[in-house]
């Protein structure tokens, strides 16, 4: 298991694939780990290095503390350095999508492209993520699900082509 000690914490990472080739590095949603994206990977085994890593708190990753968009963002930036890495096209699914943003407006020169999914600019009250994230504390990830379905999911008859 590959943890590399970055920016005071210990990441899990996974980095796989040709030398040489560009760099993608994925970053993972909130409560999801670098699994999320095997079938990404694997689409791209041969022609890039891959780079997945589970984010400061989530999977075999540690936490030290509050953690923050600056502390997420400086986390990649250690990772990307202790890897050797000087430049990565950039995929972030929500947490992760913000987390890229923060990589293209602070590390421009870091990043060769985005990709952003299901993720914003501004969040909602802070208020709403830390009742969430208590939630998920004492009851796991089970309870949050249905919230996350209609977040993330239209209903069916909604994503019919011309209804109004």
């Amino acid at each position: 298991m590959p943890l590399i000690a970055v920016n005071g914490t210990h990441l899990f990472y996974d980095l796989a694939g040709p030398d040489g080739a560009p760099v993608v590095l994925f970053s993972n949603s909130l409560g999801a780990t670098a699994e999320m994206w095997d079938a990404q990977a694997r689409a791209l085994a041969g022609r890039c290095r891959v780079l997945r890593y589970d984010t400061r708190g989530h999977g075999r990753s540690e936490t030290t503390g509050p953690v923050r968009l600056e502390t997420l963002t400086r986390d990649v930036i250690g990772l990307m350095d202790a890897l050797s890495i000087s430049s990565a096209h950039l995929v972030g699914l929500s947490m992760g999508g913000l987390t890229a943003q923060s990589l293209g407006i602070h590390y421009p020169t870091r990043v060769r492209s985005l990709v952003l999914m299901a993720t914003a600019a501004h969040l909602p009250p802070a208020e709403n993520w830390h009742l969430r994230a208590k939630t998920v504390r004492e009851e796991g990830l089970g309870a949050i699900v249905d919230g996350a379905m209609t977040r993330w999911f239209t209903r069916s008859e909604e994503r019919r082509v011309g209804k109004e």
